[in-house]
């Protein structure tokens, strides 16, 4: 799996860049992949970061990713407009059931 990587010239700059492992960068790359949030979803604020935003429900209104980060545009119910990363939200579904 590591080795597939390995052929993309984008990945190397990454790795160069963030001074990081191709371990690293493929550990990255799966935990994006794991948590799929898509534009309307409903996703619910979890980062001590913000605490102002913490809690609040959220919709996601754009997605920008590269391979080591994937950001969200987001807008709570209360109107304020954000961005934020991804790991920072849960989709509202999975934490209200």
């Amino acid at each position: 799996m590591v080795s597939m990587y390995m052929k993309d010239l984008n990945t190397l700059l990454i790795l160069i860049m963030y001074n990081m492992d191709l371990e690293s960068v493929c550990m990255r790359i799966k935990e994006m992949g794991e948590m799929e949030i898509r534009v309307n979803d409903k996703v619910e604020i979890i980062s001590t970061s913000y605490l102002y935003l913490y809690g609040e429900i959220a919709t996601v209104l754009d997605i920008k990713e590269d391979l080591l980060e994937k950001a969200l545009r987001i807008r709570t119910d209360n109107g304020v407009d954000v961005w934020i990363d991804a790991q920072d939200v849960v989709l509202w579904a999975k934490v209200s059931k």
